[in-house]
């Protein structure tokens, strides 16, 4: 597995935007920029960049809470709910990130600072149905921390928007299918594999 990423918090003092692959065993933050602080210029530099990142199959979520870029990117905010599983994306962030930072499974580019939570920073509570959610302390964390929870969680929550999502599921069911003809058509290459799966 591998998922590009580019992703744009707002949720932070200022926007900040930074690119990642995530893998089986490990996140990569390849790049991270601050950007200016204004939403025409934050427009500018989206436009500029989306095509660019579709071409290499990079996917673009956003976590913006004014709702002024919404034509661009997937919504994203730590803040919210998983579709695909409802859980809360803070706690499930969280304990990738602590998972992952433990395994040393964190790479980020020379020199990068801020990206660190300390154990300061939360406490893991226990509601009365037994779930553990985070207390977050926000002034705490900087941007990058924050960036850094929204590339974990943009990279290991597959959702069907995700492209790489749909690549690695259509390759799936053509090994499934080898000797179909080729098709460029996805609803007949999927429904061809299914209709020929034999458990």
């Amino acid at each position: 597995m591998e998922n590009r990423i580019a992703v744009l918090s707002l949720s932070g003092k200022l926007p900040i935007f930074g690119l990642a692959t995530a893998t089986d065993n490990s996140i990569h933050v390849l790049e991270v920029v601050n950007l200016p602080n204004g939403v025409e210029e934050l427009k500018k530099f989206l436009s500029e960049c989306e095509k660019r990142l579709s071409s290499n199959e990079v996917m673009l979520f956003i976590d913006d809470p004014s709702g002024l870029l919404n034509d661009y990117g997937h919504r994203v905010a730590l803040a919210g709910k998983d579709d695909a599983t409802g859980e809360q994306i803070l706690g499930k962030s969280m304990s990738r990130y602590l998972a992952l930072s433990s395994a040393n499974a964190i790479s980020l580019p020379e020199g990068a600072h801020g990206f660190d939570i300390p154990n300061s920073a939360y406490n893991i509570r226990i509601r009365d149905d037994g779930q553990q959610y985070f207390n977050v302390d926000w002034p705490v964390l900087k941007d990058q921390a924050l960036l850094l929870l929204l590339m974990i969680h943009c990279g290991y929550s597959q959702t069907v928007l995700q492209a790489s999502f749909t690549n690695q599921m259509f390759a799936e069911l053509d090994k499934l299918n080898e000797n179909q003809s080729e098709s460029s058509d996805p609803l007949e290459r999927m429904i061809n594999a299914i209709g020929d799966y034999k458990p």
